[in-house]
């Protein structure tokens, strides 16, 4: 699919509301215009998609916590870097 550049003039307002809309959904403004357009028209909806859609069972991070050798460890390798 090749892409083009489309300019348009928009309210700021609204810009600034898309902007955070982007953002509240990890993707570019770009993306989102793109996504938020096609739904308009009819087309393809499957880009956007809402946070409550997406099955995220099974994918937490496991996190360990350090130990007070590794800690200590991990501060000298900072002092050295600096």
């Amino acid at each position: 699919m090749s892409m083009s550049v489309l300019n348009v003039k928009i309210d700021s307002g609204l810009k600034e509301q898309l902007r955070q809309y982007a953002q509240g959904r990890n993707e570019t403004l770009s993306s989102t215009t793109q996504a938020l357009l096609r739904h308009a028209l009819g087309g393809a909806v499957d880009e956007v998609v809402a946070a409550s859609e997406i099955d995220s069972q099974h994918t937490e991070e496991k996190t360990a916590v350090l130990t007070p050798k590794e800690l200590k460890a991990v501060r000298k390798l900072l002092k050295k870097n600096k």
